[in-house]
């Protein structure tokens, strides 16, 4: 969801002139919304509520509740200054089942309100909408064979990533594929929740893939610049985990990889075998050979990825990025930790989002951001005020957040780089790759 506003200058009861924003957007996701801003801004949707607050400069942002279950995309405008966003109306939803407007004005503040959620099913959806039914995955034809993993490599891998579970949940059975929307072939979707850490944290590097200096972010890729970015995203996330000379990407060998989508996890297990790469061009080319694998809706490209990100830098090296060595990079109810999403954005499994390490009672140290990020992360928890999200993470190289909002992570980002120099206005793209839950 898009919001432009136009600044004008207006006296408050202080006598102090103060930047004042209006103007009526429209969702790209489908419905119009209207605003009244000043630095913050409230996104109600019919069952989702999420606030979103951001200051220049830095654009320190902090996200309100947001429900799992179901949501829609929205957008920021952000202004100089610090504001405490009321809490939002929820639109009320009229007989025949399409939410209604609720517009909220206060002194201060901006408020937007959905008016319905799209339905990707629509046969008008867009006759240039694309998707992976209709692409012809690019790269070479055929690949070397990969090495076996062994029973106690893959026994480590499982323990590691699901922990007691020993297995991910039916809802981490997806592969990287792209919106059929038309405005919105940037984005992934997610079938259902669960891994949304790592859907959100490739969806911010392929964001990047997809950013020039000169236009700013292609929102409106076709087939080929999709595989390019997303490839890009998936090579970048690998190489820089690597802790030796090469990094690991895990296929299923043979016959197994076309028909990987209808193996069971253990099967799966079974079947695939470790590529590995000594170059990052060499595996740029691996991971673009392999994007019908892993862009397959109901096949497992979203595992296949956080296994290979665990071998290319070692389950005793991810453990020893971790504050507690032995939890797993799934947590509770088959969500992502903020270990696996930092692995995935920075190629280091740390549990923190501050800048540095902290030294507890001199023997305890919480490790956290050591440099600048290309992407960054924003969460509620800092709202809340239990964490706290260092600069490295706040202000990345690229306007482009993951959005941690309780238990569901998202992306934010600013088509114009000027949003991280304090150049006013600009706009905020809030995308959720679950929006379109019908459930």
């Amino acid at each position: 969801m898009r919001i432009s506003s136009t600044p004008s200058v207006e006296n408050d009861s202080d006598g102090e002139p103060e930047i004042i924003h209006s103007g009526t957007a429209r969702g790209s996701a489908g419905g119009v919304v209207r605003v009244s801003p000043q630095g913050s801004m409230h996104h109600s949707a019919s069952a989702s509520n999420v606030s979103l607050r951001a200051s220049a400069p830095g654009l320190g942002l902090a996200v309100g509740s947001a429900s799992q279950a179901r949501s829609s995309s929205g957008v920021a405008t952000a202004v100089s200054g610090s504001f405490t966003p009321p809490r939002a109306h929820v639109a009320n939803r009229p007989d025949g089942g399409r939410p209604g407007v609720g517009i909220s004005r206060h002194r201060g503040e901006m408020v937007m309100e959905d008016v319905g959620d799209i339905n990707f099913d629509d046969e008008d959806a867009g006759a240039a909408a694309t998707g992976v039914a209709t692409m012809r995955i690019s790269g070479p034809a055929t690949r070397k064979p990969g090495t076996a993993i062994s029973p106690d490599v893959m026994r480590q891998v499982k323990q590691l990533l699901w922990g007691a579970q020993g297995q991910p949940p039916p809802s981490w059975k997806q592969g990287f594929f792209f919106n059929r929307h038309s405005g919105l072939q940037f984005g992934l979707l997610q079938k259902q929740g669960g891994p949304c850490g790592v859907l959100a944290a490739v969806q911010a590097l392929i964001l990047a893939a997809l950013h020039s200096p000169t236009t700013g972010f292609n929102t409106t890729p076709r087939v080929p610049e999709q595989q390019s970015a997303l490839a890009s995203a998936i090579t970048e996330s690998l190489w820089q985990a690597r802790m030796g000379p090469t990094a690991a990407l895990v296929l299923p060998e043979g016959e197994a990889g076309g028909a990987a989508g209808r193996l069971g996890y253990e099967q799966l297990c079974r079947a695939v075998t470790q590529h590995t790469a000594s170059s990052k061009e060499a595996l740029l080319d691996l991971v673009r050979s392999s994007l019908s694998v892993l862009m397959s809706e109901d096949g497992w490209g979203v595992v296949l990825l956080v296994m290979s990100l665990v071998l290319s830098r070692g389950v005793d090296n991810v453990r020893a990025d971790m504050d507690e060595p032995n939890n797993s990079l799934m947590g509770m109810h088959g969500y992502c930790t903020q270990e696996l999403v930092n692995m995935i954005v920075l190629g280091v499994a740390n549990s923190n989002v501050f800048d540095g390490n902290k030294h507890l009672d001199g023997s305890t140290v919480l490790k956290g951001i050591s440099r600048r990020c290309r992407v960054g992360l924003l969460t509620l928890f800092e709202w809340y005020k239990y964490v706290e999200v260092g600069p490295s993470l706040k202000n990345p190289t690229l306007p482009v957040w993951v959005i941690c909002s309780e238990s569901h992570f998202t992306v934010l980002f600013a088509q114009d780089a000027r949003a991280l120099q304090n150049q006013l206005p600009f706009d905020l793209y809030y995308y959720d790759e679950l929006a379109n839950q019908v459930s």
